[in-house]
C-alpha cells in the first residue's frame, strides 16, 4: 500500500530533533568481556525486541558521545534484516549501536513506541521493499531511511493507539508461546518415546549389546569418504557433504558433483541403498537413511557411513541414530577448535542395546507412526502461528494507519 502524502504522513526526518545517526563501526576483535553493550542488528528479534542472547560489549573509551543512546531512541537495521526496528529502553543498560543500525531520536509530540509499530505496518515495509529494488541493500543509507513516510496522528491519539496495540498484540504473543512451547513439548514426548523404545533400563530377552562397528559388514566398515572433493562439476560422481545428511536433501538434483577422477580412489566408500549416513564433523549429529536412487555416490571427510548388515534393519538403526542418547555422546565426544567433529574410531565404539530383527521392525513401525503424527501436529500448530503473526501484522497496520476505532481516538 503506498502511504497517502500530506501532513499526517510526514517524513521519518522532520520527526526527529536532530539528524540520523549511524552507530559506531567497532571491529568484534576490540570486543570487551564488560563495558557498553553494543547493539547490533542480530540483537533484534523480529517483533522488534532487543533480546540478551550472546550480548556483546565495547570499551566506553572507543565510542564518541555521540553514538551513545538514550531511552526512547528508536533503532532501524539498514542492512541485513533492512527494516527491522527496537526501541531502546534505559533497561539495556548504558549502550551504543553498530554502523548497520540508523538512530532516530523522536522530537517531543512524537512517541517513539507509536513510530516502532508504524515501521512494522505493511505501508512501512512496502516503501523499504520498493526503494530497495530502485537502488541496492548497500546504498540504503541513512537518508533514504529518513525520507521514509510514516503515519504520525495527533500526540494523544499515539498514545491511545500504543496502549490498545501493547494489550492485542500482548495477547497475540501469548498465543504463539503457548503454540511453540506446545510444539517443543511434542518433540520433548517424541524423545522420551523413542529413548524408553530403543534404550531399555533391563536388557529383555533376546536383546544383547553391541558397539556400532559389530553390526556392519566387514567389507564395507563405518568410514568417511573424500577429502578433498573439489568444486562442483556438471557430470561426475554425486557427492553428500555434512549439510546434505537429511531426507529431504537427499536428492541426486540437490548433491554437488565430483570428477570421476577424484572419485575413484574412494570406491570403498560409495553407498547403496539403505545405508545411513551420520555427519561427524560441522553441523555433527545429523543422520538419514540413503535413497536406492543414490546408488553409487559417495561422501566427503564429514560424513560416516553406518551399513547395517544383513540381520540390522536400517529403519531400526536410523531411529538409534537419531535418539538423544547417541546424539549426547557425539556432542560429548566433539573434538576441535575451529570446526568440531568426532572421530571414526570413537563412532565405531558406540555401544548400542540391539534387539532381534523383528523387534526391531516393531520398533521402527512404532517410532515411525509416532514421528509422522508428531510432525503432522507441529505442521498445524506451525501453521496457527503463521496466522497469528499475520494477523498481529494486520492489526498493526490496521491501528498505526487509521483503519479500525481505537478507544480515546477521535
Amino acid at each position: 500500500m503506498n502511504p497517502p502524502l500530506g501532513a499526517l504522513w510526514p517524513r521519518m526526518k522532520t520527526l526527529c530533533r536532530e539528524p540520523p545517526v549511524y552507530g559506531a563501526n567497532v571491529p568484534p576483535d576490540t570486543y570487551v568481556g564488560d563495558g557498553l553493550r553494543f547493539l547490533r542488528t542480530s540483537d533484534i528479534s523480529a517483533g522488534g525486541e532487543v533480546h540478551s542472547l550472546a550480548p556483546v560489549f565495547v570499551d566506553p573509551a572507543a565510542v564518541e558521545t555521540r553514538h551513545l543512546l538514550r531511552p526512547g531512541d528508536l533503532l532501524i537495521s539498514r542492512s541485513g534484516t533492512l527494516g527491522r526496528a527496537a526501541v531502546y529502553e534505559s533497561t539495556f543498560r548504558t549502550a551504543t549501536h553498530a554502523g548497520y543500525l540508523v538512530r532516530f531520536r523522536l522530537r517531543v509530540g512524537v512517541d517513539s513506541k507509536f513510530v516502532w509499530y508504524a515501521a512494522q505496518s505493511a505501508s512501512f515495509q512496502a516503501q523499504i521493499r520498493r526503494d530497495t529494488i530502485e537502488s541496492t541493500i548497500g546504498n540504503f543509507n541513512a537518508q533514504k531511511m529518513g525520507d521514509l513516510r510514516v503515519p504520525c496522528p495527533p500526540f494523544d491519539e499515539q498514545r491511545a493507539t500504543v496502549r490498545f496495540l501493547d494489550e492485542k498484540t500482548a495477547k497475540i504473543v501469548t498465543l504463539i508461546a503457548k503454540k511453540q512451547r506446545l510444539t517443543a513439548l511434542l518433540s520433548e514426548e517424541l524423545r522420551a518415546v523413542a529413548t524408553a523404545a530403543i534404550w531399555p533400563n533391563q536388557l529383555p530377552p533376546g536383546w544383547a549389546y553391541s558397539s556400532l562397528m559389530h553390526l556392519v559388514p566387514p567389507g564395507r566398515p563405518i568410514m568417511y569418504g573424500i577429502v578433498l572433493p573439489g568444486p562442483d562439476v556438471l557430470e561426475g560422481v554425486p557427492i553428500v557433504k555434512g549439510g546434505d545428511v537429511t531426507q529431504e536433501r537427499l536428492e541426486e538434483r540437490l548433491l554437488n558433483k565430483t570428477t570421476f577422477e577424484i572419485e575413484a580412489p574412494y570406491a570403498r566408500s560409495r553407498l547403496k541403498g539403505r545405508d545411513l549416513l551420520l555427519t561427524i564433523r560441522g553441523q555433527y549429529g545429523d543422520s538419514a537413511l540413503v535413497p536406492n536412487d543414490l546408488a553409487g555416490a559417495n561422501i566427503t571427510q564429514d560424513v560416516a557411513r553406518v551399513a547395517p548388515k544383513e540381520n540390522i534393519l536400517g529403519e531400526w538403526l536410523l531411529h538409534v541414530l537419531q535418539s538423544e542418547t547417541i546424539r549426547s555422546k557425539i556432542v560429548s565426544e566433539a573434538l576441535g577448535a575451529a570446526v568440531k567433529g568426532v572421530n571414526i574410531r570413537t563412532v565405531k565404539r558406540f555401544v548400542v542395546p540391539v534387539p532381534p530383527l523383528d523387534e526391531q521392525q516393531r520398533i521402527a513401525n512404532q517410532l515411525d507412526k509416532a514421528s509422522q503424527q508428531v510432525a503432522s501436529s507441529q505442521a498445524t500448530l506451525a501453521k496457527a502461528v503463521e496466522r497469528l503473526k499475520e494477523y498481529r501484522a494486520a492489526l498493526i497496520t490496521a491501528a498505526v494507519t487509521g483503519q479500525i476505532d481505537i478507544p480515546g481516538t477521535a
